[in-house]
């Protein structure tokens, strides 16, 4: 993979990989602070950005956007990754879901850079995927069962943050998949939607009954399908369906609209699918909600028959 590196980016990359894999095996062993482990996370992208491996000059007319200014750059990449890596490492509460989610993501950014002709990041995509693969099916197994911990999900969150910001710079090339460059960040963040968008409900919700944002609850879209009775690999399958549903929505929506109107098509459909999920799954035990909860087991045990 060497000679398609055309950025030069694997040396910082590994280094940063390395500096989150350290604190990520320290802290699955022995906890560490929050503060800590953001330190390392800052450090792991100070190494990529002081090569302005992740340079972004334009974000395509984005809400208006054109140019960024460079301590704007600067903001929105530490920003960005910090967030990312953060949001990931959430939804790695059950079996499965983090890879699977995972997994998900790292297909459409391979099919985003094999048609921008980015060998070296469709390849690198490929690996994750392969790994993951690997990994879920023992993340998955009965008798056999490896859990990713922090040292994983870090790793995981890192690249999928550095892949997407990748994608991200490249707003000229774009246009070749029948993509408006304006409407590339509301794709991306689709594409990643999952992490993202559990990630600010949660916050809202403990902002709002100010509770520390530190303290572990049971407010994650996967508890509310594990408190309902639907197992791991039900609720897994589930979640990706909607991570796969909004970011096909969102794409095929880019070609027609600009991307004021295609963000608030993304902030609708989040809200649907949100709100269906309340409805379906919340607590209560009435008729109604238990039927719906189990035509949702019913459709989970037909799809899971088809690949387990």
């Amino acid at each position: 993979m060497k000679k398609w590196d055309e950025d030069i980016i694997s040396l910082n990359l590994m280094v940063s990989l390395t500096v989150l894999f350290i604190i990520g095996l320290k802290d699955d062993l022995v906890a560490l602070s929050a503060t800590t482990k953001s330190i390392a996370q800052i450090l792991a992208i100070t190494f990529l950005v002081y090569d302005n491996n992740l340079l972004i000059e334009s974000l395509g007319g984005f809400l208006g956007v054109t140019q960024l200014n460079y301590w704007v750059y600067l903001f929105f990449v530490y920003f960005s990754v910090f967030f990312i890596i953060n949001s990931f490492n959430l939804i790695d509460g059950i079996d499965g879901l983090a890879s699977s989610v995972g997994i998900t993501i790292f297909t459409f950014f391979a099919v985003i850079f094999y048609f921008l002709e980015q060998n070296y990041y469709f390849f690198l995509c490929m690996v994750i995927v392969g790994t993951l693969l690997a990994f879920l099916t023992y993340n998955l197994s009965e008798n056999k069962k490896i859990f990713m911990g922090d040292t994983g999900s870090m790793i995981i969150g890192f690249l999928i943050a550095v892949l997407a910001l990748k994608i991200l710079s490249y707003q000229k090339e774009i246009g070749s998949i029948g993509v408006l460059p304006e409407n590339l960040p509301i794709i991306i963040t689709s594409i990643i939607s999952i992490p993202i968008l559990d990630t600010i409900r949660v916050f809202i919700i403990r902002t709002v009954n100010k509770k520390s944002f530190f303290i572990a609850d049971r407010n994650h879209v996967h508890h509310i399908f594990i408190d309902r009775g639907f197992t791991h690999k039900k609720t897994t399958l589930f979640i990706v369906i909607i991570n796969m549903i909004i970011t096909l929505i969102i794409y095929l929506l880019s070609m027609r609209f600009n991307s004021f109107i295609l963000l608030l098509f993304f902030v609708l459909l989040s809200m649907v699918f949100y709100l269906a999920i309340f409805y379906l799954l919340k607590k209560n035990e009435s008729n109604d909600l238990k039927k719906n909860a189990n035509f949702l087991n019913r459709v989970a045990d037909s799809i899971l028959s088809v690949f387990l």
